[in-house]
């Protein structure tokens, strides 16, 4: 199957998905996959809820069901399918992946146009090899040892209370874990972490005001304050061309969040011109990438 293949294919799937005989299946695989009330961690969820929400307690899927009343070969290799993160190496003019939690190696059948590095892919068996097909998401390579540090985390704390099952087994009945990361590394990313530390610094404040109120006070201060184009709640502190720090907006408190502690100190030191009895300090943290995974 070619990629542009499994493309018209993955329509097919999706419209049987979203079918009004499984909307509460649907509504039911939001109220897990979706933790944000804005839903701005939503990536990847039509295709988790395609190939890997189990239905009912045997594990079938919305893509099973659909290979039920379409039983080809093209749908069949979709249901041998798998996504997970993989580091891509070329050898010899050819392409390699090596699956970062699992390490087993796969040889691809055509090249792709992602230089080396680490993604979550999914990937599709062609006779001896594999095809990479749908939506490729990229990691900084910086998170390699975190990310597998926190799926085999969670693999052994279900092993460790008599629950064997295999390694590449639980990573496809846990995928949604693999967008779960890359919300949160993203979020880091956008903070403009850079070094191997990846540590990101939080300052807390509550409020009690309008909505336009906080906004007018935040644009008071002696620093350029923009708010994000794509996320409501969501606005970035900048300093010339660098960005200091994004500011989270919710439920009556608002998170500073920094790339460094030098930033911190400076936004802390800003936000003192606007501290009054409607705009209060609450606390500062410093997070590493694997607490920010178990939240």
């Amino acid at each position: 199957m070619k990629a542009h293949e499994f493309e018209e294919l993955y329509t097919e799937f999706v419209e049987f998905a979203i079918s009004d005989c499984y909307k509460p299946e649907l509504e039911a695989a939001k109220r897990f996959f979706i933790n944000e009330k804005d839903e701005s961690d939503i990536t990847g969820f039509t295709e988790w809820f395609v190939f890997n929400h189990p239905l009912n307690s045997t594990g079938v899927t919305i893509l099973d069901e659909f290979y039920k009343s379409n039983p080809s070969e093209d749908v069949k290799l979709a249901t041998e399918s798998f996504r997970s993160i993989f580091e891509i190496s070329t050898e010899r003019e050819k392409f390699f992946l090596t699956d970062l939690i699992t390490g087993d190696h796969y040889e691809l059948v055509e090249p792709i146009q992602h230089s080396e590095g680490l993604y979550s892919l999914r990937v599709i068996p062609v006779n001896d090899l594999y095809r990479v097909v749908g939506d490729i998401y990229e990691f900084d390579i910086l998170y390699k040892d975190s990310l597998k540090k926190y799926f085999l985390d969670q693999y052994n704390q279900l092993t460790s209370i008599g629950n064997p099952m295999d390694l590449k087994i639980f990573v496809q009945e846990q995928n949604h874990l693999i967008y779960k990361l890359l919300g949160i590394t993203d979020g880091v990313y956008e903070e403009n972490i850079t070094d191997e530390s990846l540590l990101l610094y939080q300052t807390t404040y509550a409020y009690k005001m309008s909505g336009d109120a906080l906004v007018d006070l935040l644009l008071s201060l002696e620093v350029p304050v923009y708010p994000d184009e794509e996320d409501l709640g969501i606005y970035r502190v900048m300093l010339e061309d660098e960005i200091l720090a994004e500011i989270e907006i919710f439920d009556q408190k608002l998170n500073v969040l920094c790339n460094n502690e030098s930033h911190l100190r400076l936004i802390i030191e800003m936000f003192k011109s606007i501290l009054s009895d409607s705009f209060i300090f609450v606390s500062s943290n410093t997070y590493t990438l694997e607490e920010l995974l178990e939240e």
